[in-house]
């Protein structure tokens, strides 16, 4: 889940309190009682992001979760109200303008977003309770030669890539570790280390380094080869 890091809010997991970012206690209140899915997996309630080794090991493990899932949900949230018009409209009538209001949420900044689109099987957009956008339709628009707007570059970048990743099928074209930097290096992330862990899922498996939050950041991004490729 993304979003700012304050103010929190408490939720409960099988009886234990858990403090939360504002969009996914959103998303918890918004898909209670829902039977959608049996279950939800949420990294920041899945994963213990205190416990190093237990991150570490889980975000090596992202690119199997991503393909093994049976849909993969992308909330925008419930507080907008723009993006909740712009939603309405697009379900309604395939408006660009309305699916640029939506990619240019910061959702489609982060680093995170990037595996979580190549190796999905499936992808929902979801805004506040009332709109399901398939990331498919979305796409389609967004490859075509009149949709030339400032979010372009950036989603163009990972749907090129999505068409070389899930062809041919079932085993993903994977890329070279600096090709994939230097195609997805605007993307952000709060940790600099995940401009390059945010990526190994779709990384040739040669070529993918060992997860390890224990590492100092600067051991992990200024002594390596790659690391003008993540300049901005």
């Amino acid at each position: 889940m993304w979003g700012p890091p304050s103010p929190t809010h408490e939720i409960h997991i099988e009886g234990a309190p858990l403090q939360t970012r504002k969009n996914l206690f959103n998303f918890t209140e918004e898909r209670a009682g829902h039977n959608d899915y049996d279950f939800y997996w949420i990294d920041q309630i899945c994963i213990d992001q205190r416990n190093l080794q237990e991150r570490s090991s889980q975000v090596g493990m992202m690119s199997e979760i991503y393909q093994r899932a049976t849909s993969t949900l992308i909330w925008l949230g419930s507080d907008s109200a723009p993006l909740k018009e712009a939603a309405q409209e697009f379900t309604q009538s395939k408006c660009i303008h309305a699916l640029d209001t939506m990619l240019s949420d910061q959702y489609f900044k982060r680093v995170w977003i990037i595996q979580e689109i190549l190796l999905a099987r499936s992808i929902h957009v979801l805004v506040g309770g009332n709109y399901w956008i398939s990331w498919f339709n979305m796409a389609e628009i967004v490859q075509a030669p009149e949709y030339i707007f400032r979010t372009r570059q950036r989603i163009m970048s990972i749907m090129s890539q999505a068409s070389l990743i899930r062809h041919p099928e079932p085993a993903p074209r994977l890329l070279p570790l600096i090709d994939a930097i230097r195609c997805f290096h605007e993307h952000g992330c709060e940790d600099p280390r995940d401009k390059l862990y945010g990526l190994m899922g779709i990384i040739k498996e040669n070529e993918r380094l060992l997860v390890n939050y224990a590492k100092p950041k600067e051991e992990v991004i200024l002594a390596k080869p790659w690391s003008s490729a993540l300049e901005p």
